[in-house]
């Protein structure tokens, strides 16, 4: 599927791929994440041969990011995609209803959230009718989980799920650990959601009808799904915007790329890899303790997998549902059919840098005009900044922004040179050079001490004085020598010799 995913907040390590799956996160407080979402009626557009213009409009309900009550709305099969930042630990969601019938959200595998209602059927038996508090038409209802763990996970309706979630209420829940990682020690420079559902026209267009529960429609065991959907929408060899996974940022030869696999769908799917390897982390959010590899997964209805998949060359991975759900009504060559675009990953071009400072004194540099500030990615991938060769006359502090701080060595000047690498995650650019110009100070000479000395009356006391010269280079010249006596007992006199050693410097007596 082509399109694009927005993220509320990169982290470090790891980008998403756009995947058509719009993500919005609503200002919340600090740990706690909070999503306003609303309910409502959509259409979808599918690919049908047996229909005139080779398309069929369907009837979907849908959750989507509320814009307010009297506002349009705009469906999406998934729901929009809820991104709890790292470090929160608390996820609240506002629902409102603008469908015919009340409805619900609930996460499956997620502690809290839940508050059944029940229904007394015709025979007194005490039936369930909600796994979670329903907002009746018009209705707001708040939804709050607490204590919440890193995975993938599904939202959708808790209230009659057997209808309501084939009529296009779901969506993916994605919870991040305290270090923006998928799970604790697991690190990818990507992620994507994969979402698998499936429509039966006749049961959307009986439920959006009102004709379900009747004749025309009595119950879901008469489920027959007819189209197989990857993110919302089946593949099409003739739609020249059937699913691909081609993210913003396309995946790089041997990058390695978290997929998070969801099945909102009413039978089971069976992702496989065609080229490549799945190495298999967790379920329903759960991690493995020893992860295994394989090239597919399987994923019954509401049950998801995170599994990474790291490219060994360049090329189209076919991604297809081994349960061969890969029709669109009866049409083959389509349904749940994706393709994973992998391209070859270029290294960054680093160029050298100078700086200038003064003797003795710190250099400090941002990243706007740091080492990577004329350095560039010709695929577009963000990089850092790595050591390679620390300075000669000081030390350096580099950091991955390009920022840095060089302090040289006391009274060094001259010419001084570090050496670094910029990183995309997966290659380095060639070893570049920073020099840095350490421009000379006049530093004061500084007089040795001079010690305590013993005179008879009337006799000359003879001594000598001397001075150094720090700064390499300079010299002392007797037309350059100043000598200031002070507190010289009464009646003495001080006199230089000027055959001495030229000194510059004050003398206290």
């Amino acid at each position: 599927m082509r399109g694009r995913t927005k993220r509320a907040d990169r982290k470090p390590g790891h980008r998403w791929l756009g995947l058509a799956l719009a993500l919005a996160l609503l200002p919340g407080w600090a740990g706690a994440a909070t999503f306003n979402l609303v309910a409502a009626k959509g259409t979808v557009t599918l690919p049908d041969a047996s229909q005139p213009g080779g398309t069929v409009d369907v009837p979907v309900w849908g959750y989507a990011l509320d814009p307010g009550a009297g506002n349009p709305v705009t469906v999406t099969l998934p729901g929009p995609v809820l991104e709890v930042p790292a470090g929160d630990t608390s996820l609240t969601i506002n629902l409102r209803n603008e469908l015919p019938e009340a409805v619900s959200i609930a996460i499956p595998g997620l502690p809290g959230g839940l508050a059944p209602e029940f229904v007394t059927d015709s025979q007194g038996r005490r039936r369930v009718k909600s796994f979670a508090a329903t907002a009746a038409p018009g209705q707001t209802v708040t939804y709050t989980w607490t204590n919440l763990r890193p995975g993938t996970f599904l939202y959708a309706s808790g209230t009659r799920p057997d209808y309501q979630i084939p009529m296009g209420l779901y969506g993916a829940l994605v919870v991040h650990d305290a270090s923006g990682a998928p799970y604790s020690g697991v690190s990818v420079l990507k992620e994507a959601l994969v979402v698998y559902s499936s429509i039966d026209p006749a049961l959307n267009q009986a439920v959006d009808g009102g004709t379900f529960g009747t004749a025309a429609y009595p119950t879901v065991e008469r489920l027959q799904p007819r189209f197989f959907l990857v993110n919302g929408k089946p593949y099409s060899a003739a739609d020249p915007t059937a699913p691909v996974l081609t993210p913003e940022r396309p995946i790089r030869d041997g990058e390695p790329t978290l997929l998070r696999f969801v099945n909102a769908g009413a039978t089971t799917v069976v992702p496989t890899l065609v080229g490549g390897e799945l190495r298999v982390l967790a379920e329903d959010a759960f991690p493995y303790p020893y992860p295994y590899t394989q090239y597919n997964v399987f994923l019954p209805p509401q049950k998801t997998a995170d599994a990474v998949f790291t490219p060994q060359g360049a090329g189209s991975y076919p991604l297809f549902d081994a349960r061969l759900g890969l029709t669109n009504n009866l049409d083959r060559n389509g349904g749940a059919q994706v393709y994973l675009e992998v391209v070859p990953n270029n290294p960054p071009a680093a160029a050298a840098d100078t700086y200038t400072t003064d003797e003795d004194a710190p250099l400090t540099v941002a990243a706007a005009q740091g080492v990577l500030a004329n350095d560039a990615d010709p695929d577009g991938d963000p990089i850092t900044a790595v050591l390679v060769d620390a300075p000669a006359n000081g030390t350096v502090t580099l950091n991955a922004d390009g920022s840095f701080t060089y302090t040289p060595n006391a009274d060094f000047n001259g010419t001084d040179t570090f050496t670094y690498q910029a990183d995309d995650g997966l290659l380095q650019s060639a070893v570049t050079t920073v020099t840095i110009t350490v421009n000379a100070v006049n530093d004061a000479p500084v007089l040795a001490a001079i010690g305590d000395k013993a005179v008879d009356e009337n006799v000359t006391l003879t001594f000598s004085v001397s001075a150094t010269d720090v700064d390499t280079g300079d010299t002392a010249s007797t037309e350059s020598v100043t000598l200031t006596a002070t507190g010289l007992p009464t009646g003495a006199t001080f006199v230089q010799d000027a055959g001495g050693p030229p000194f510059t410097g004050t003398f206290t007596w």
